[in-house]
């Protein structure tokens, strides 16, 4: 999908939230909790970018479908807090800002830095989160909530001193996604310390094992929903 029918289909599905038209969620199961009754000033979206994102096990592939998610969590977002802020990071060996703190509703600058991620290199999960520190500490007067929402297919390492930091001096909710062949093929150990825990011990990290629940779990991200009882 190219960028200007990207942006076409986000401009529906804005069209949809104005007119009140919500995404169903499916509560089969297991049991979806609103952890906040309001949405992040500022979100900042951590993408995986290391060569293996280039696996073909989510169609079309890793990156595409992270991307995928990415914007429907924008398309799903838009509606509910104009004053929200939208950042974007790349990482493989090193992390990139692809796109600054930008306002929800310039969507097309958002949505062309999503789709402008390559993949190359490694997995360096510390280098992605050590990006939005400083991302944080610049734009403090955005720091209303700050939400980070960071997806990997690798095993890579990071310092537990990082996500620490977002956490307790910035106050940040950290979610985390691990995409892959199998939970297996994750540090998920280091994720859950990397992710928000709540008090009542719900865990913000998940597994995700294929295209479309990457897409339903991000729409949930936008609307403060999470399941309770996955990955604990």
């Amino acid at each position: 999908m190219n960028i200007l029918s990207t942006i076409q289909a986000f401009n529906n599905k804005l069209q949809s939230a104005i007119n009140g038209d919500r995404f169903g969620i499916s509560q089969t199961g297991r049991q979806l909790a609103a952890l906040h009754d309001s949405i992040a000033t500022l979100i900042i979206i951590i993408i995986d970018c290391s060569i293996s994102m280039q696996t073909e096990d989510y169609l079309p592939n890793r990156l595409e479908a992270a991307k995928d998610a990415a914007i429907e969590y924008l398309s799903t977002l838009v509606g509910q807090n104009a004053n929200a802020n939208i950042a974007v990071i790349a990482f493989n060996d090193e992390a990139k800002v692809m796109v600054t703190p930008t306002a929800i509703n310039n969507s097309m600058e958002i949505i062309q830095g999503i789709r402008s991620i390559r993949a190359e290199g490694s997995t360096n999960i510390g280098q992605g989160l050590q990006q939005a520190t400083s991302l944080l500490h610049s734009h403090i007067d955005l720091n209303g909530r700050s939400q980070i929402i960071l997806l990997t297919d690798g095993f890579g390492n990071c310092p537990i001193s990082i996500p620490d930091k977002l956490k307790q001096r910035y106050g940040a909710v950290i979610d985390v996604i691990g995409i892959g062949g199998s939970p297996e093929d994750v540090n998920e150990s280091l994720l859950r310390k990397v992710a928000t825990t709540e008090p009542d011990g719900t865990n913000h990290y998940r597994f995700i094992a294929d295209a479309r629940t990457l897409k339903q779990h991000y729409r949930q991200l936008a609307t403060g929903l999470i399941w309770k009882g996955d990955n604990q």
